[in-house]
């Protein structure tokens, strides 16, 4: 028995020395996870000081670098998708003050039909645009897909704004009739083409428009101030019918025109008209649809001229010339689509015209990869 007890006691020491040694392994660890959570500590402290350099610039400097993320105005971004202003708002609540907070990040419009945004949600979008622009001039483009009349009531309160605008034009667009535009400077109209259809629009309180571009309008529904413009860009439309604006804009400097078939054969010989000041003329016509529309002109400061070999007539060389007799003009450069005569042809009878290119195909405007961009490239 006392064997037994003596062996007891054995037991409880060894046990109490496991218990012992534990305990201490226990405060080792202890320890050691004190001084984890101290250097964890450490580590949050200096993460909670340290500022990233971009969220360190002044809200400015910021400002610049988020307008270079959209294209420059007149220009418009994407309403939704990476290269949105919106896109910015979404980063973190610094960037969103001074996104919202950046005027000229909303001063451009695009409500077009797009996968990504509903139709029906264009009206609000252009509220928030409209909002966050301030009173920045406005451009804007809009297309005929969804409740357009709802985006339009949104728009044209905001109208004393607008400087660059692209409209599709419906029965809402009556509403422009006789109001102000005090800033327009370029305006272009388009409709779906089908019978040339369009409401009658009148603008003519829009002392600063010079640039207008047409779209399948119809030159009979509009009244325009046509004698202060600079630019006029028309497509899809019969030649004859801009005869008559044509004398009226007097002011212009560049001008493009795609005819369709015009019947002009049908018609009298149209008399002589006078664009004193233009110097670019571009022409994409419809087998010779504008082929009467040449001999009329007089451009005396006709410097670059584009067309469709058609459109000089039966005699295209004595037509050229005649014109350049006729303006007194010194044309500098000289680009002929369809042409059935050779280049050197050209070259060879007008030696003082600097630069000439000429394409069998019906290629429209004859750029060449090193030409600095159109005249007539909308907004």
């Amino acid at each position: 028995m006392l064997q037994s007890m003596h062996e007891d006691r054995n037991l409880l020491a060894t046990q109490n020395s496991q218990i012992l040694n534990i305990q201490g392994q226990i405060g080792t660890l202890l320890q050691e996870l004190f001084d984890l959570q101290e250097a964890r500590n450490t580590v949050h402290k200096r993460l909670q000081s340290y500022k990233y350099p971009v969220l360190s610039l002044p809200n400015e400097i910021v400002s610049e670098i988020f307008l270079h993320t959209i294209p420059d105005y007149p220009n418009r971004p994407p309403t939704v998708g990476n290269s949105s202003p919106f896109r910015l708002t979404h980063v973190c609540r610094k960037w969103r003050e001074i996104a919202i907070a950046t005027r000229r990040l909303w001063r451009a419009i695009e409500l077009i039909e797009d996968d990504n945004v509903p139709v029906d949600e264009h009206g609000l979008l252009a509220a928030v645009w409209l909002e966050r622009s301030g009173s920045l001039p406005l451009s804007i483009h809009t297309g005929h897909a969804g409740d357009w009349e709802t985006s339009f009531s949104v728009l044209l309160p905001h109208r004393a704004r607008w400087e660059y605008v692209n409209l599709y034009l419906d029965d809402s667009c009556n509403s422009l009739n006789k109001l102000s535009f005090p800033l327009l400077r370029s305006l272009r109209l388009s409709t779906d083409g089908e019978d040339r259809f369009n409401p009658f629009i009148a603008i003519r309180d829009a002392p600063l428009l010079r640039r207008v571009s047409l779209d399948h309008v119809d030159p009979h529904m509009l009244s325009l101030p046509w004698k202060q413009l600079t630019s006029l860009s028309v497509k899809y439309t019969c030649a004859y019918d801009w005869i008559s604006i044509l004398r009226k804009a007097s002011q212009l400097v560049h001008c493009e025109f795609s005819f369709w078939d015009s019947d002009f054969d049908e018609i009298d010989p149209v008399e002589e008209f006078l664009l004193p000041r233009l110097e670019t003329l571009e022409i994409d016509s419809d087998s010779g649809s504008a082929e009467q529309f040449i001999p009329s002109l007089v451009a005396p400061a006709l410097r670059r001229l584009t067309l469709p070999e058609d459109d000089l007539g039966d005699n295209p060389i004595e037509s050229l010339r005649s014109l350049i007799t006729r303006s007194n003009c010194k044309i500098e450069d000289l680009r002929i689509s369809c042409a059935s005569k050779p280049e050197a042809v050209y070259c060879a009878e007008f030696p003082s015209i600097k630069r000439i290119i000429t394409s069998k195909t019906r290629t429209g405007y004859l750029g060449q990869p090193e030409d600095p961009p159109s005249y007539f490239e909308d907004f």
